[in-house]
């Protein structure tokens, strides 16, 4: 292994596309802890926040995309995440760790970090069916979930890189 660059294994650096990924990744995980750790921190204020926009504020000021924000699911979300709070902060926290650990373990060429990155992307999307449950997925929620899909199919194309370990 070369002393100057520890993400270097047996003379080989990870392609382009691997580099690019891994590096997504760890600004996601990075972005996760702290997601997590603010969502606890504010779960109250947020669930307040739309209950005051949905039956005190006045929608028809917002454009009318913004107001299908703000729906009977929204609340749901928010009421969910206010009972749940601690085992969506551990479960945030774990699998964005997990993530994170992943991906530097996959800028390092190791095929164990795609299984670890793997298992932490599992574990978000089973926590959350778990304690929010369906409304989790419901309306625009999807499309929080295609950054992950796309970097699950890229993982897998660079997948041939990673050297057992």
């Amino acid at each position: 292994m070369n002393e100057s660059n520890p993400f270097e294994k047996k003379g080989e650096k990870p392609s382009s596309l691997l580099n690019v990924i891994t590096i997504l990744s760890i600004i996601f995980g990075v972005f996760g802890i702290l997601g997590s750790l603010l969502n606890f921190f504010k779960a109250e204020k947020n669930y307040e926040d739309i209950q005051q926009m949905m039956h005190g504020g006045d929608l028809s000021e917002l454009p009318a995309f913004f107001q299908n924000f703000f729906n009977k699911d929204t609340l749901a979300l928010a009421e969910k995440s206010v009972e749940n709070k601690f085992p969506l902060l551990v479960i945030g926290l774990l699998s964005s760790a997990l993530c994170l650990y992943g991906a530097i373990e996959m800028q390092k060429l190791k095929s164990s970090g795609f299984i670890i990155w793997l298992t932490g992307q599992f574990l978000s999307v089973a926590g959350l069916i778990l304690f929010i449950g369906n409304v989790a997925f419901v309306g625009w929620a999807w499309v929080g979930y295609l950054p992950t899909i796309i970097l699950i199919y890229l993982f897998f194309t660079c997948k041939k890189e990673l050297i057992k370990s």
